[in-house]
């Protein structure tokens, strides 16, 4: 579930995952009956010219368009619903201000960062090592827990209880 700074009101998301629904399902919909065109229908639909079908090829297309929409958007900073109505998504780490300790899994694929926030609080983030695009190795965050503390050995004992092999690790 996205993150929101400030936080939204249920109306708010709700609203917007909605108009966001009915846009994209609307438009592509449109686009996919232009590109693949209702054929073998029967003859009572086909006769009337106040009826208007999609084809399963069209449908699929439509829900697949759809479905993309929500990703590629979703991770790009958000719908045309939720840019409107102006809800910024928090991006892990975005807070972040001094890294004080680094724990590293034994496979180095994952680590978490226990550092300090802008406000003072602690905070710690998992990532795992991926490839980039560029094929280089770099960190991604992991979806995170939520842990304010006031100290950094607080954060590290909360990031021990929630992560199973941060517990592990000396």
């Amino acid at each position: 579930m996205a993150q929101y700074d400030p936080p939204q009101p249920l109306w708010k998301r709700n609203l917007a995952g909605i108009l966001d629904f009915v846009l994209a399902f609307t438009v592509f919909a449109i686009l996919a009956a232009q590109v693949f065109p209702a054929t073998g229908l029967p003859t009572f639909i086909a006769r009337n010219p106040n009826i208007h079908a999609l084809s399963l090829n069209a449908f699929v297309a439509t829900i697949g368009l759809t479905v993309g929409y929500f990703i590629i958007l979703g991770g790009t900073g958000g719908t045309v619903f939720q840019r409107l109505f102006a809800m910024r998504r928090i991006v892990p780490g975005a807070d972040i201000r001094v890294v004080m300790k680094t724990i590293v899994r034994s496979d180095e694929k994952r680590r978490v960062r226990i550092y300090q926030r802008d406000d003072g609080l602690y905070s710690f983030i998992e990532e795992r090592r991926v490839r980039g695009s560029d094929g280089e190795p770099c960190w991604r965050p992991y979806p995170s827990f939520a842990a304010l503390c006031p100290s950094a050995d607080a954060a590290e004992s909360q990031a021990r209880a929630a992560i199973g092999w941060v517990g592990l690790m000396p």
